[in-house]
């Protein structure tokens, strides 16, 4: 009996020691985030007092079955392989806000279940291989780094995706083919990077919004987009130093649609049955500014305006 009572004890002092060690409030699961329901509970550090300056792993440790690992507005610099250790019902992780310049590559390999994955504003020069791997991942932000290269980017194992952030980062290329799988991508976010193209989205019938606002694109595309897209799209292409839009972009938007463009472009007809086309068209256009813009002000017709066009 003193046996089973002294273990006991030593069970208690142990429990009270490891919940000293987690700086973080254990909170029932946020419902606005994946996880939020059936019981789930979080670990929050959001905006710690001193500022986390690495990954509470003690939490994880008392925690394991926690959904959600909230741990933005903080210190961090470092994630190591075995930082999200135990883990295996997390399905919500936010780490925005942070310092992280150093991430293992296979610091995320062993949450198979995680749905959303945060890593914004953050010093990351490289994505973690290890997040092209979360196949059940449906939201993801590498947005505001310093990634340049985005060849090692093996987005097309994320065939759940649904929203995909990756603006104000150095991206001058996305590869070929990247987005063709992600038939459930609705939301894609590329501003402010200094990509020199736009990627080929046309096998991505689910789309609702394309920002690519102040890039580097010279030129666009007869096609972005499918013909069949299921829902009216929002497309944003302002501050790109392409002057002409071709019509056939914008002609495969559904009917509804909204383009954000700036007020100096011009859109460009092969011919006067295209125009007829494009004008009759029932889509809001409006400039960087939230201004109305008439989209008989910008169409133009090759080789009918009397100036040099691009049609050639």
């Amino acid at each position: 009996m003193t046996s089973t009572w002294s273990t006991l004890c030593i069970l208690s002092v142990l429990h009270v020691c490891l919940i000293g060690a987690c700086p973080c409030e254990h909170l029932v699961a946020d419902p606005l985030f994946p996880g939020g329901h059936n019981g789930g509970m979080r670990i929050d550090c959001e905006f710690h007092e001193h500022g986390l300056t690495e990954i509470p792993t003690d939490c994880f440790a008392l925690y394991p079955d926690v959904s959600q690992v909230f741990l933005d507005f903080n210190e961090i610099t470092t994630v190591n392989v075995d930082s999200f250790n135990g883990l295996n019902n997390l399905k919500t992780l936010v780490l925005k806000k942070n310092k992280i310049s150093s991430c293992h590559d296979d610091a995320f390999a062993e949450l198979h279940q995680l749905e959303f994955l945060d890593l914004t504003s953050n010093k990351l020069g490289n994505a973690p291989a290890s997040v092209w791997n979360l196949s059940n991942l449906t939201k993801l932000s590498l947005a505001d780094n310093n990634i340049k290269d985005s060849s090692s980017f093996n987005i097309p194992n994320l065939f759940n995706l649904k929203w995909l952030d990756l603006h104000l980062n150095h991206l001058e290329h996305i590869p070929t083919g990247s987005f063709d799988l992600l038939s459930h991508l609705q939301i894609l976010i590329i501003k402010w990077n200094i990509l020199q193209e736009m990627p080929d989205l046309t096998k991505n019938l689910a789309l609702t919004e394309v920002i690519a606002n102040g890039n580097a694109i010279t030129k666009f595309p007869k096609h972005v987009f499918s013909s069949n897209l299921t829902s009216p799209i929002t497309y944003h292409i302002v501050d790109n130093p392409a002057w002409d839009l071709p019509a056939s972009m914008l002609l495969d938007l559904p009917w509804h649609s909204h383009i954000v463009t700036d007020n100096d472009e011009e859109i460009w007809c092969l011919d006067e049955s295209e125009k007829e086309d494009l004008l009759s068209r029932s889509w809001t256009i409006q400039d960087g500014m939230g201004r109305y813009l008439y989209l008989e002000q910008l169409v133009r017709v090759c080789g009918l305006d009397g100036m040099p066009d691009p049609c050639t």
